[in-house]
């Protein structure tokens, strides 16, 4: 008997204007290439344990810390078992070099703050990370691997 094999899901989760091919794109702006225009804390269109990867760069920092333990717990859980969890964020330590380096604020203020039009309005960063906070808060929902 041959098995089909089911197709991975792979979901850009905050995608904006960027298009990966091969991924279900989820954002709430407008563009073409946006599968589904919801929120990314909000996945309950898919089953759990469905996903095999979710990859959301620079979205993380959008949610405080308590927003963010709920986030991640969405995410989780509808990755299946060894799915891969992809985040990008800005790095508070990597800041404060670059801060000390050129003693130029504005070099920092963006990836710091953020500062992002969404649905007609603009939306701040609401929490910093740096490697122990990050780590710390995924192993704490239960990530492995970090």
């Amino acid at each position: 008997m041959v098995q089909k094999k089911t197709k991975e899901i792979r979901l850009h989760l905050g995608c904006g204007k960027r298009n990966f091919p091969g991924f279900i794109n989820i954002d709430k702006s407008n563009y073409k290439h946006i599968h589904y225009r919801r929120d990314v804390n909000n996945l309950k269109i898919f089953k759990n344990n469905s996903v095999h990867m979710i990859y959301a760069s620079h979205v993380l920092e959008y949610f405080d810390q308590n927003e963010a333990k709920l986030v991640l717990r969405e995410w989780k859980r509808v990755l299946i078992k060894g799915g891969l969890l992809r985040i990008s964020i800005p790095n508070f330590e990597s800041l404060i070099k670059v801060y000390k380096k050129t003693n130029n604020i504005e070099k920092i203020i963006g990836p710091l703050y953020g500062r992002m039009k969404s649905n007609n309005k603009i939306i701040y960063h609401k929490y910093v990370y740096n490697y122990k906070s990050i780590y710390t808060l995924l192993r704490s929902l239960n990530f492995k691997n970090i």
